[in-house]
């Protein structure tokens, strides 16, 4: 999976389509994207093949995550969406824990959502400061 910033899509292909050898254009085998999805200035993207969905960060203007199925397809509504501090970029999962982590650009700081987490619901912790390095 990977975003298409300018376009403000998301776009999944096959894990071996294209490569050095390919004399064909990979084609994604589904996109995201319309106004429907919620997606912005996408700055991370991660797979979580345990519970089928895929997660984008929007960084920028949107200050959200939201949530598709792994079958998300064009113009599609959100699982769900998250309210994340703004200049979000990563995203990180602990699955034992059942959480999410958020690289936050300014302050220098990443925060922990319980991975299911949407709308207002706050962070369980945040990393940030002088001493943290």
């Amino acid at each position: 999976m990977m975003s298409d910033t300018n376009r403000k899509s998301l776009l999944v292909y096959d894990r071996t389509a294209g490569g050095p050898a390919s004399k064909e254009e990979a084609v994604p085998r589904q996109q995201i994207m319309g106004p429907d999805t919620g997606v912005g200035f996408v700055a991370g993207v991660a797979m979580d093949p345990v519970h089928r969905e895929l997660f984008t960060v929007n960084n920028d203007v949107e200050d959200r995550l939201v949530v598709f199925d792994y079958d998300g397809r064009g113009n599609v509504k959100p699982k769900r969406l998250l309210y994340v501090p703004h200049q979000s970029w990563g995203i990180a999962f602990a699955p034992k824990r059942d959480v999410l982590a958020l690289s936050v650009q300014t302050p220098n700081m990443f925060v922990v959502f319980k991975r299911d987490a949407k709308k207002f619901d706050a962070p369980l912790r945040s990393v940030r400061g002088p001493n943290t390095q």
